[in-house]
């Protein structure tokens, strides 16, 4: 039960005796909570518009209720949700008071608090400077600010902005489309554990040069970046990099999002694991295959090893034959090629051109020119003789019409006459057979 209570409706300021605990609710207007080093509490209340303000002081815990609102003036309740109610309060309390706060469209701001904080808000903006403890913070559409923060940070908005900085111990933050910024790289010591998840918002972390950190990456369609790395979309799959040194403290940083985009700086952020890790998300890299012989050294394999012979040898394809330094006859249309290349004259290159001067450019052409093998004779080469496209078979054959008189000839196909009948088949008359049993 209330010790006092105060009905405030103009600017007043109440002096309390001892304060541990403060809970505030209000409609809309702000509301500024200071700490100081006296053990006792003061409020004060600049301006107020609507029905009055209750103040009460329950034990230890300070009661700030605006609106009062109830069934005796249903109709004075009914025209707050037209003209809304507003309310200028300023809290001073001591340190290690624990606060909580719940309003509609009122902005709050929180200054020296070392004790747990809960702000809960609709389209309220949430300012947090120079606290301690255990923050919790709910907003519907109001940005949320916390700066110089010794602790843990909960925050949780729709369409409202993030922006987290100090010597923070733990975050842990979701969002639709508002955007999230976590700074703690100017800090000697990194949080153990920073997560956050949003749908379309960016988010953005910062750690210390010095942080060990693992990281736990999702996304759908969004990109990430971790340091200088770019990792496209992961539709939906999981990327995991751990720390660096497992045995020391490690950061744990665990990050989400639909289509926002994702930002790491520090850290050892874009590190790669080693290939041994067996890490999914580290890229490996397969061992190199030995290189084909190309260009000349083709040509020179052939000249001092074995060459596949399938002319005048007559072996088989997969046969080998010494070259013993015979050369084989010369084929006559092959020396008229010959000869018609002499007889061209020869362009000597000048300048330069687009990749070195000229010699050099006579080198590299030197060293694609294939030089005649001896040991290949193509002269003795079978040939094919005819036609090679098999004859086409006829797609259908063609059918003699069926005798006249059968069932499968057209028309209408008259039945055999009868022995012994001169005329047409008649029903009445009868039968040979029956003739042949009456007699």
């Amino acid at each position: 039960m209330a010790i006092e209570q105060w009905h405030v409706d103009a600017p007043k300021t109440i002096d309390l005796e001892l304060v541990r605990h403060v809970r505030v609710n209000l409609m809309g207007g702000s509301c500024n909570i200071i700490a100081h080093d006296l053990p006792s509490a003061r409020v004060e209340v600049s301006a107020i518009t609507g029905r009055d303000m209750k103040i009460a002081i329950d034990g230890d815990t300070l009661l700030i209720d605006h609106p009062q609102l109830g069934w005796n003036s249903l109709g004075e309740s009914a025209r707050t949700l037209v003209d809304q109610p507003r309310a200028t309060v300023s809290v001073l309390v001591p340190k290690s008071v624990g606060v909580n706060v719940k309003s509609t469209s009122a902005d709050i701001l929180v200054v020296g608090v070392d004790g747990d904080i809960s702000i809960t808000t609709v389209g309220g903006e949430h300012f947090m400077d120079d606290t301690a403890g255990k923050l919790s913070l709910t907003s519907g559409g109001g940005e949320l600010s916390v700066r110089g923060h010794r602790g843990s940070v909960d925050a949780r908005t729709a369409t409202g902005d993030v922006t987290v900085t100090g010597p923070i111990t733990r975050f842990d933050g979701n969002t639709i489309s508002g955007s999230t910024v976590v700074d703690v790289s100017e800090q000697e010591e990194a949080p153990a554990h920073i997560a956050n998840a949003s749908v379309s918002g960016a988010t953005t972390v910062r750690l210390p040069e010095h942080a060990n950190a693992s990281f736990q990456v999702t996304t759908v369609a969004g990109k990430a970046q971790l340091g200088e790395e770019i990792i496209d979309p992961l539709y939906g799959k999981q990327l995991r990099r751990p720390a660096a040194d497992e045995d020391a403290d490690v950061t744990e940083v665990r990050l989400s999002t639909v289509a926002g985009r994702i930002t790491v700086l520090g850290g050892g952020a874009g590190a790669k694991a080693p290939a041994d890790a067996g890490t999914p998300g580290t890229a490996t890299e397969a061992p190199e295959s030995p290189a084909a012989p190309t260009g000349s050294s083709v040509f020179e394999a052939t000249a001092a090893g074995t060459v596949t012979d399938t002319g005048a040898a007559g072996g088989s394809p997969d046969a080998e034959a010494p070259y013993d330094g015979a050369a084989p006859a010369e084929d006559p249309d092959e020396a008229a090629s010959e000869s018609r290349e002499a007889d061209r004259p020869e362009t000597e290159p000048s300048g330069t051109d687009a990749t070195g001067p000229a010699e050099d450019a006579s080198a590299r052409s030197a060293a694609w020119r294939v030089d005649p093998n001896p040991n290949v004779d193509f002269s003795q080469a079978p040939h094919v003789e005819g036609s090679i496209v098999p004859p086409q078979r006829p797609t259908a054959t063609e059918q003699t019409p069926p005798p006249p008189g059968t069932h499968l000839a057209g028309g209408q196909v008259p039945n055999a006459p009868v022995d012994g009948a001169d005329g047409p088949f008649d029903p009445t008359r009868p039968h040979a057979d029956d003739e042949e049993a009456q007699r």
